[in-house]
């Protein structure tokens, strides 16, 4: 649980770089390490409920998602749509797991579909994040 916040901490800080001026990229990394240090004494010390993971990663997912629209839109790169596609493969894998979505009982349970799908989007993200790194270094 403390790697999904881990990954939320991410996408607030990899959103905010991929919109905003660097005052405000750091505006945003104090505040995520503000909310991820309270997260994971939550996680830590009170509850280790699932929910909890999810309420603190969904707003910076869906940052992460706005980001990469932003960028696609301003820039009509493939490989920042990439990056949109990544994150709604995200909530696409979400929902299969959540509805339990089997295609066979035994060798593509809804768990094993739920991790192929997550696969895909972690490929796009790698596209979309290498242009990032790419085009920010020009």
């Amino acid at each position: 649980m403390i790697a999904m916040g881990v990954t939320a901490l991410s996408a607030w800080n990899v959103g905010a770089a991929l919109v905003f001026q660097s005052r405000l990229i750091r505006l945003v990394a104090i505040l995520s390490s503000i909310a991820f240090a309270i997260y994971c004494g939550y996680i830590l010390f009170i509850s280790q409920a699932f929910i909890v993971a999810i309420v603190n990663y969904l707003p910076a997912s869906l940052f992460l998602l706005v980001a990469f629209a932003i960028v696609t839109y301003r820039t009509s790169s493939r490989l920042a749509f990439a990056g949109v596609c990544c994150v709604v493969l995200t909530f696409v894998a979400a929902v299969i797991q959540l509805a339990k979505i089997t295609v066979h009982p035994d060798y593509l349970t809804h768990n094993t579909l739920y991790h192929l799908v997550q696969l895909a989007g972690l490929w796009l993200i790698f596209l979309g994040g290498r242009w990032a790194v790419q085009v920010s270094k020009r």
